[in-house]
């Protein structure tokens, strides 16, 4: 038992020491009265102090003989102590630190949200318009092994708005995580511009435009008769464009004749659902489908033609900006 207290009370001197320094990189000390991560870890330092005095008392006990007798009381204590200190830990590790430059999230959205996607330079848009709010979040592409952690990135953005034949506006953006930004909205009805300056350190900025027709009604039906009706066809003939960085040349089309099964086999839609699927306001008949995967950071816009086929398709993804246009068989031809 000697033995075990003398390695006991090293022990304890290290992990109380790590565990001080460690408090001091995470919170500064005018912080610990004044924030709930403060206050948690004051309770908890109280509650170690508290065991350390009583396993003090149990470790002099053990050298007075005549009280090893009385032992059992301090340890009792020191265990239910302890229990106190793991569920202030617990506690600790769901609390933000203070000082820390973790941002809230956006709000809930209210009503429908219409997705959208740009690429600005290299650096990927993703935009969720809903009643009264924006959000838009950016991305980079990852470098180096796929699987490892992502490092900090630090992004800026700013943004505009202006109505059809209204005034333009600044909007007032505010971070609300890595690569997220936020902002209240009036959305007009009829076509919204949206224009937005993303940077990125370390990778190609640029300005993109978007327009944000509003409001937006169900695409979810709509979809799924569309990629009916171009499964239907058999064959197609694809004009696509892909680039990583939009600063630069646009190139040339490649022309890909394929049967419209295999070609929607690689596409997200491929069984005719997304989750976020609204259908814009038409422009002259034309019927467009804007399809939202926010798991995967990827938008994609469709436009369909009058039979309700797919003839125009723009997707985005983190890095990749993809333009394709299709042309079907003319009835009756070889």
């Amino acid at each position: 038992m000697a033995g075990y207290t003398r390695v006991a009370v090293w022990t304890f001197l290290v992990v109380v020491a790590t565990g001080t320094v460690s408090a001091l990189l995470l919170i500064p000390v005018s912080a610990l009265l004044t924030t709930t991560y403060g206050q948690v870890l004051v309770v908890k330092l109280v509650l170690v102090a508290a065991a350390s005095a009583v396993a003090l008392i149990a470790r002099r006990s053990l050298r007075t003989p005549e009280r090893s007798a009385t032992l059992r009381n301090p340890i009792r204590a020191e265990s239910v102590l302890l229990i106190a200190v793991l569920a202030a830990s617990a506690a600790l590790v769901s609390t933000t630190p203070a000082g820390s430059s973790q941002q809230p999230g956006p709000p809930p959205p209210v009503g429908p949200i219409l997705p959208l996607g740009a690429l600005a330079g290299q650096i990927g848009v993703s935009v969720a318009a809903s009643d009264g709010q924006l959000v838009v979040r950016l991305s980079t592409p990852r470098r180096g092994d796929y699987y490892a952690v992502e490092p900090d990135q630090d992004f800026t953005l700013s943004g505009r708005i202006a109505a059809a034949g209204g005034d333009d506006s600044a909007l007032a953006l505010r971070g609300c995580g890595p690569g997220c930004f936020l902002a209240p909205v009036t959305w007009q009805g009829g076509e919204n511009v949206l224009t937005l300056g993303a940077g990125a350190a370390g990778w190609q900025g640029d300005t993109v435009s978007l327009l944000v027709p509003w409001p937006t009604s169900p695409g979810g039906d709509d979809l799924a008769r569309a990629v009916a009706a171009t499964r239907a066809e058999g064959e197609l003939t694809v004009y696509e464009t892909v680039t990583s960085d939009t600063t630069g040349a646009t190139p040339e089309p490649r022309r890909l004749d394929l049967p419209a099964d295999f070609f929607l086999a690689q596409e997200p839609y491929a069984d005719g659902t997304a989750p976020l699927a609204v259908r814009l306001p038409h422009q002259d008949g034309t019927v467009r489908l804007a399809l939202g995967y926010p798991a995967a950071g990827m938008n994609v816009l469709l436009t369909l033609d009058d039979t309700g086929r797919i003839s125009e398709e723009t997707l985005t993804d983190t890095k990749h900006l993809v333009t394709r246009r299709f042309l079907y068989p003319e009835p009756g031809g070889e």
